[in-house]
């Protein structure tokens, strides 16, 4: 039921990104980047081999972790 749910939102908010892709062309490149990380949360979410599956969450993680890192750096630098 939990996978079935996850599946459920991650085509609503690809839903949500292609309409806004169409409304704001200007974000395209954002809107597809954002998809096709949801497809990969997705496909990944249905994967069976519970190691590599970790190992992906783990790197998923830590990404987000440097990037929110990097943002707030360029931030405070005044680069943004």
């Amino acid at each position: 039921m939990i996978k079935e749910a996850v599946v459920i939102g991650v085509i609503i908010y690809i839903v949500i990104n292609i309409a806004q892709v169409l409304d704001r062309p200007l974000v395209a490149l954002e809107g597809f980047v954002i998809i096709a990380s949801l497809v990969c949360a997705g496909i990944l979410y249905w994967y069976r081999n519970e190691e590599i599956l970790r190992r992906w969450e783990g790197v998923a993680l830590w990404a987000v972790v440097l990037l929110f890192l990097v943002y707030g750096a360029l931030k405070f630098g005044g680069a943004i």
